[in-house]
């Protein structure tokens, strides 16, 4: 059979404008009028600090499909004009919406009246940077395959905790791959408490195994971010980079001035354990004591101890520190002020430990004095500088001494008061 020329004209005509039409029609997304789009669901998200709704909202019963946040809103409500074929059938579907509009079809069909516009609404309940990224998440679903997902290091893990809660593998996989060629020792940070947030610990230890890599060159602006509890975690990584000890302990003090309000003593002792610092920074050791002495920590003679390790370095530094602090124009300012700022540490210290480093900074300029009469001359400034340092040291020790001996006369007098007081009473009750 054969066909008219004109018949055949027609067919392929007709195939031409049928191909046009559908380059031309334009793409479908949340994101138009409802009424032009000719939307069938409507999504309502809100977000707070402790959503009600599970990690997996693939994984809630059955009777929760329709109305997945229970608890009063807690912000402002964001609504979704949504459809059904695209979240549910699309190349890009989301596994949590294809079971919950299978589940409402079921009901419809069961019931007639159930299947009117207003059931057609389900509330969410997100985190506030997860409810951020929703409207990214439906651009992602919304979009054909290949496009471009759009996501940084700021809102990763709550991508990735939204394509894991609304069961959406393509989107996963992606930001999976994003992390892990994003991850490094400035990015760590961040993303070890955006993990937290969202209780995912496979992000979360990896974060930590990053950092504890890189931690003596991660940058003090990006570990400053880390909860205290967070730190205490890395340094406690099988992983942990302790190959400088100096390095190690100069960072913490500087981690813990930047977040002195949250340091307890035992988390400074469990970030300065002997493990990892068996060395205290010499210039950190007047700061460590004023801290671990101000936050109840007691004296003791174990070397492993925080105390006895910075009481090792202490004498040491306090002559530098003295030098630096009473010679500002031979130094630069920085030094000058570290100096300045170690006496203060020094200076509030208990009388008791002010002297037992006084004591052993007098003996080491001692030392170096006794030391400096043989070398050479060039070298012989030292000296004469340890020399002063022993001069000035003697004498508050003699300041302290007399110190102590006034409050001693003062204490016995008080107490001598309190005995006459006493036998006095005594003598009344006696005669009475």
């Amino acid at each position: 059979m054969h066909h008219s020329p004109q018949r055949q004209k027609i067919g392929i005509g007709t195939k031409h404008e049928q191909f046009l039409y559908m380059r031309a029609t334009p793409a479908l997304s949340w994101r138009l009028d409802p009424d032009d789009s000719l939307s069938d669901w409507t999504l309502r998200v809100t977000s707070s600090e402790n959503p009600t709704m599970g990690q997996r909202y693939m994984h809630q019963n059955k009777d929760s499909f329709t109305s997945l946040s229970r608890s009063p809103l807690k912000s402002a409500l964001k609504t979704f004009f949504v459809h059904k074929i695209v979240l549910g059938v699309g190349p890009r579907k989301s596994e949590f919406f294809t079971r919950l509009f299978k589940k409402n079809l079921e009901d419809s069909r069961d019931d007639a009246s159930s299947c009117s516009v207003s059931k057609n609404v389900t509330k969410i309940d997100l985190l506030p940077s997860a409810a951020a990224r929703f409207p990214a998440m439906l651009d992602y679903v919304y979009a054909a395959p290949g496009a471009p997902l759009d996501i940084n290091t700021n809102d990763a893990v709550a991508m990735r905790h939204l394509a894991s809660s609304f069961g959406i593998k393509d989107l996963f996989n992606e930001t999976t791959d994003f992390i892990n060629a994003d991850l490094n020792p400035e990015t760590a940070p961040l993303y070890l408490m955006e993990a937290r947030k969202f209780k995912n610990d496979k992000v979360a230890n990896s974060a930590i195994q990053t950092i504890a890599k890189k931690f003596q060159t991660v940058k003090m602006i990006a570990l400053s971010q880390i909860p205290p509890h967070y730190l205490l975690e890395i340094v406690q990584s099988e992983n942990l980079d302790r190959k400088n000890s100096d390095l190690f302990s100069s960072k913490i003090a500087a981690y813990c001035r930047c977040r002195q309000e949250e340091i307890t003593l035992p988390l400074l002792k469990g970030l300065m354990n002997a493990e990892n610092a068996p060395v205290i920074a010499e210039d950190e050791s007047l700061y460590f004591l004023h801290l671990l002495i101000s936050l109840g920590g007691e004296e003791d003679n174990d070397e492993k101890n925080l105390f006895s390790r910075c009481m090792s370095q202490a004498p040491t530094y306090l002559t530098k520190a003295r030098d630096a602090a009473q010679n500002q124009s031979e130094i630069s300012k920085a030094s000058y002020r570290q100096g300045r700022t170690s006496m203060e540490f020094y200076t509030n210290l208990p009388d008791r430990i002010k002297v037992h480093i006084l004591e052993k900074a007098t003996a080491i300029c001692q030392e170096i004095d006794d030391g400096n009469k043989e070398i050479k001359p060039t070298i012989a400034r030292g000296g004469m500088r340890a020399k002063k340092q022993v001069l000035r040291m003697k004498a508050d020790m003699e300041n302290m001494r007399s110190t102590y001996e006034k409050k001693v006369e003062y204490l016995q007098t008080r107490l001598q008061k309190k005995e006459e007081e006493l036998l006095s009473a005594s003598s009344s009750n006696v005669h009475a």
